[in-house]
């Protein structure tokens, strides 16, 4: 029998040995990330960014083409990820670079319409046939704002449910966990001290417990991922999205199908995959 703190498999010793390799082959990135860190807590522009190669010091990218990323020290690596998702059609995709490039050079930000918007909204509406009406916004967390805020107008209620293992973006209502007891937790600090308070929580699959909660006839709406993909991939199991459709509609509340991860899985996103219905759907990422 091990004692505790001995390594009988070397796997200590062999993640020590990967991590000193790794860190040999970065010098030029450690040394931006020490720059960086006296200007930008954590060496890096966004908090999140810090821990994506803990515990290594973040990559500094320089270059990437189709799936393959190229950092600061010319370290050229495979991209399973994908950006998280937002670069579904690769990096640099020549079809995309040119679009760029031609919108760059005619203008980008009007504050006003475009053609370009009128053509994206039909093509929306002609993949999404029961949702005819499209706004737009910066990011998908803020497209999860309005919808949260459009069915507290809606209903005049203010909670919102959710589901185990979720992520729909930096918002006060959804940045959330339960702890191992089953309590609601921030998942950092600086929320407002009622944030808890307009969130709920269930496991993903358990419909029972989410029409318990629906019952209670106070939540505004149903936030859901139609396959969890903050957990490795979770399938919904047979005819939860259907009965999460029919409790909402039945106790008076909205369900928004968040699709920011999977709507690139077929041409109308899982919503029309599974022929799901919902009072709306949040597109992101490759969008």
């Amino acid at each position: 029998m091990a004692h505790v703190g001995e390594d009988p498999f070397g796997l200590e010793a062999a993640l020590e040995a990967e991590l000193t390799s790794l860190r040999a082959a970065h010098p030029i990135c450690i040394a931006l990330a020490k720059r960086a860190a006296s200007h930008m807590p954590g060496g890096v522009p966004m908090s999140w960014m810090s821990n994506l190669v803990a515990p290594l010091p973040p990559l500094f990218i320089s270059s990437a083409v189709g799936c393959r990323i190229t950092c600061a020290d010319g370290v050229e690596l495979v991209d399973f990820n994908l950006a998280d998702m937002s670069a579904q059609c690769g990096y640099s995709s020549p079809a995309v670079v040119h679009a760029i490039q031609s919108q760059a050079s005619r203008g980008c930000h009007f504050l006003q319409p475009g053609e370009d918007a009128v053509a994206v909204a039909e093509d929306l509406a002609r993949r999404f046939p029961s949702l005819p009406q499209w706004q737009f916004t910066l990011s998908a967390s803020g497209a999860n704002a309005e919808v949260i805020r459009l069915a507290r107008h809606i209903t005049r209620r203010q909670r919102v449910l959710m589901f185990g293992a979720h992520y729909h973006g930096h918002l006060e209502e959804t940045l959330v966990q339960r702890t191992s007891c089953g309590e609601l937790q921030a998942e950092g600090g600086g929320l407002a001290a009622d944030a808890l308070k307009r969130a709920v929580l269930v496991d993903y699959n358990d419909l029972a417990a989410a029409e318990a909660v629906l019952a209670g006839r106070d939540i505004a709406c149903v936030l859901v991922e139609p396959a969890l993909t903050n957990a490795g991939v979770v399938l919904p199991a047979e005819g939860f999205l259907e009965g999460l459709y029919a409790a909402s509609r039945e106790h008076g509340s909205l369900l928004f199908l968040d699709e920011t991860h999977t709507h690139v899985c077929a041409e109308g996103g899982l919503m029309g995959e599974y022929q799901a219905q919902a009072d709306g759907v949040v597109l992101g990422k490759a969008v």
